[in-house]
């Protein structure tokens, strides 16, 4: 998938992502520790499906924010699903675009196909695009998929709470 973001590689330890469902919308939100002293696009990148899905990626100042999917793809469960192990961790960037450079939202069609572990404390994301080639971890909790031209095909989700519609 192709929207203009690159993978910086860190050797700093990074945190966890910090996950949060929203009960009235089932949208799983999880939100990045930003890095300082970075440049580029900010707003919006939202990928959507064919079918109604939408997952959208939240960038300041060109650094990656949040993931949130806001509406569900269809989710097939898959009782042992794990986490790839990641070949490295990294930090997207998104630079800003010269000949676009009031855009707020980047809007990019893909096909999603998500699988979830039983109890939904995995999920997987799988995108349109190329065979996954290299998994890279964003945060302690969070990977992305890259096929061999480090194209985004993916995401891991790992360790998410329990969906709790009393909160």
């Amino acid at each position: 998938m192709r929207f203009g973001g690159k993978l910086e590689t860190v050797t700093d330890p990074v945190e966890p992502a910090v996950y949060r469902w929203d009960a009235e919308t089932d949208i799983l939100s999880c939100a990045l520790t930003p890095p300082e002293g970075t440049r580029g696009f900010t707003g919006s990148i939202e990928l959507e499906d064919s079918r109604g899905a939408v997952v959208t990626l939240d960038v300041e100042a060109g650094s990656l924010l949040a993931v949130e999917v806001v509406v569900w793809p269809e989710r097939t469960v898959v009782p042992e699903l794990a986490g790839p192990a990641p070949q490295r961790t990294a930090r997207l960037t998104v630079p800003a675009r010269p000949s676009q450079p009031g855009v707020g939202v980047l809007e990019v069609d893909v096909q999603m196909l998500v699988e979830t572990s039983k109890d939904e404390a995995v999920i997987h994301i799988a995108l349109s695009g190329g065979a996954p080639h290299e998994a890279v971890s964003l945060a302690g909790n969070l990977m992305v998929e890259l096929d061999a031209e480090e194209e985004l095909v993916g995401f891991w989700f790992l360790h998410v709470p329990p969906f709790d519609d009393e909160s």
